[in-house]
């Protein structure tokens, strides 16, 4: 979010709180999805997020999006921008292995529809490659969970192997990343969502 004032009336306030205990004010009332924080002040704000709109900066005000119930604290990452909860993994595993580690999460191993978020991502935690979703249908043809084509996003000549799996590549002979056909025996990091 950003650090700028909301021009909506909170559904409630709150004085004297930590940030901690503001943002445990909103993850309890089901119509929180935003909280704003006065560190100074120590004013907490809870908003339903219907209709707010930024308006001029407010010295040392924090906004904040409430984690969406199905994330796990602890374990997953929100990010707004993404719409989701991102189980992060940094250890690397084979493509079966990943896949049911995130199911046994209760999750699945995230795709790379939006090729630019999942870069976006990966540049963020500073990862070369990484395992997604894909099913491998026929020769050098991929599908998505439901169905449809891995028709873009890939590398430079890609797919080219046919060896059952694919992944999002940022290295060297791939520099403006991209989808890659590889071995499912290679280990790679992976996310969940």
């Amino acid at each position: 979010m950003t650090d700028m004032a909301i021009s909506e009336v909170p559904l409630e306030s709150h004085l004297k709180l930590s940030a901690t205990s503001c943002a445990l004010q909103c993850q309890t009332r089901i119509v929180c999805t935003l909280f704003q924080y006065n560190k100074i002040s120590k004013q907490c704000d809870l908003y339903d997020g219907e209709g707010y709109k930024a308006v001029e900066r407010e010295n040392e005000n924090r906004f904040y999006q409430r984690m969406p119930d199905g994330c796990v604290a602890g374990r997953d990452e929100w990010f707004p921008e993404y719409n989701s909860c991102i189980w992060i993994h940094t250890e690397s595993l084979p493509y079966e292995e990943a896949k049911q580690r995130c199911e046994s999460g209760g999750k699945m191993m995230m795709e790379a529809r939006n090729i630019t978020q999942m870069q976006t991502l990966m540049n963020l935690l500073d990862l070369k490659w990484i395992h997604v979703l894909a099913f491998l249908v026929k020769d050098n043809t991929y599908e998505w969970n439901d169905g449809s084509l891995v028709s873009q996003g890939w590398c430079p000549y890609q797919p080219s192997e046919n060896t059952g799996c694919i992944g999002v590549d940022l290295a060297n002979w791939c520099p403006s990343g991209g989808l890659d056909d590889y071995p499912c025996t290679d280990e790679r990091t992976f996310f969940c969502v």
